[in-house]
């Protein structure tokens, strides 16, 4: 939504940029120290990298996900 590139995300945010095209593509995952670098440099909450437009669940139907997602992580 901000129009920036890999590049400014990764500059406004302390992360390489090629990390951020990384993750982008699924190729990485980021730590937890990551994701609050990068929503920080967006201006946005964390848990906003969790809520999805085209979706409307419950928070307890997210927290399953999450749960589960978590859970099949190795």
């Amino acid at each position: 939504m901000k129009g920036w590139t890999q590049q400014e995300l990764g500059e406004q945010a302390d992360v390489n940029y090629k990390f951020i095209g990384e993750i982008e593509r699924g190729q990485q995952n980021p730590s937890f120290a990551v994701l609050v670098k990068i929503a920080g440099a967006l201006g946005i909450d964390l848990p906003e990298f969790f809520r999805f437009e085209s979706e409307s669940l419950s928070r307890k139907e997210v927290e399953k996900r999450l749960i589960d997602i978590a859970k099949s992580l190795p």
